[in-house]
């Protein structure tokens, strides 16, 4: 592999590169973009730049490749390759040259972004993040990189961190509905109930009758022990979609919650006819019978419960569900 880079390296002042980060390159992520000095060195560059804009993606690896053979090339315009091969599927080749430069030459930034896109489109989130954490260091308030880095923290098991990138990126660009989705997301896996309900309150506004929001905050209130918020809101979602078993269930989960065992065993039998492999449903109205002495009620609902094709793990949390009662 040919890799004939500059002959004064690859430091780029922040003047530079500002100016090929205006709207007209804005189809480009941000590390990937060109630098004027790259134009410079490369007359092609242009043509290859307006092949990328036409998805025309064969073609701008062509031409890159035939252009390298000619001109001194960069480490954004290998990076700016790499992620060219990534979307014509040669992805050792992409990764191969994304990783020379991130091993060998400076910046680093751009390469890193690449094998950022590669490790997050493999559902490696782990391996994602500290690579963006390189791109971001070249363009600290560039709104596309927070909002990847922010969903890939989240997808990574890092709500923390999701929710501080989130805060970067609402200084620079207003959340989005998706953004504000993943933030209430993250605030209750960190079981900061309230903070996320106020979230989806905004939400709800903006999207009246979203079923899969509504549940969302239902099952928020509920963690949060708002039982009567959760029975409004998975009751709003059953009258719009009243074959959502789901919402069913969490409605007698609240219901339960909220010493209303008639409408809790209501719901879990309403979620058991709509989905009668419904474990947890039939579980939680098992409990709710017995915790009443109907002993031989909650055995009838495990034992239409075993007999539905489950497979043999959930046969066996069944089967030990029925031992508990006998003892």
């Amino acid at each position: 592999m040919s890799h004939a880079f500059g002959e004064r390296g690859d430091f780029i002042s922040a003047q530079e590169l500002a100016q090929t980060q205006g709207p007209e390159m804005s189809f480009l992520p941000a590390p990937l973009r060109p630098t004027l000095r790259d134009f410079a060195r490369m007359p092609a560059l242009s043509n290859v730049v307006g092949l990328i804009r036409a998805a025309d993606w064969s073609s701008a690896a062509m031409r890159l490749t035939a252009e390298k053979t000619t001109y001194r090339t960069s480490s954004h315009v290998e990076a700016l390759h790499a992620w060219v091969l990534l979307q014509i599927n040669e992805r050792e080749t992409a990764l191969k040259m994304a990783t020379f430069v991130v091993d060998y030459h400076e910046p680093k930034s751009p390469a890193a972004y690449v094998l950022a896109v590669d490790s997050r489109e493999r559902g490696d989130f782990a391996a994602a993040l500290p690579l963006y954490q390189i791109a971001l260091k070249s363009h600290p308030r560039d709104s596309g990189l927070l909002r990847e880095m922010a969903h890939c923290a989240f997808s990574s098991g890092q709500e923390a961190e999701s929710i501080v990138l989130l805060d970067r990126l609402m200084v620079v660009d207003p959340l989005s509905s998706e953004d504000l989705t993943l933030r209430a997301r993250a605030l209750v896996t960190l079981r900061r109930y309230e903070a996320a309900l106020l979230i989806y309150g905004r939400l709800q506004k903006d999207s009246p009758g979203d079923v899969a929001l509504l549940l969302e905050a239902g099952q928020c209130a509920f963690a949060g022990n708002q039982y009567d918020k959760a029975i409004s809101l998975c009751n709003e979602v059953t009258q719009l979609d009243p074959q959502n078993a789901e919402a069913h269930f969490v409605l007698g989960m609240a219901s339960a919650s909220f010493l209303d065992p008639a409408g809790a065993e209501a719901a879990f039998s309403r979620a058991l006819e709509l989905k009668p492999d419904y474990l947890k449903a039939g579980h939680a109205l098992a409990v709710l019978l017995s915790n009443q002495g109907m002993i031989d009620e909650a055995y009838a609902a495990l034992n239409q419960l075993s007999r539905q094709p489950l497979s043999s793990v959930d046969l066996e949390k069944v089967q030990g569900w029925l031992n508990e009662l006998e003892d």
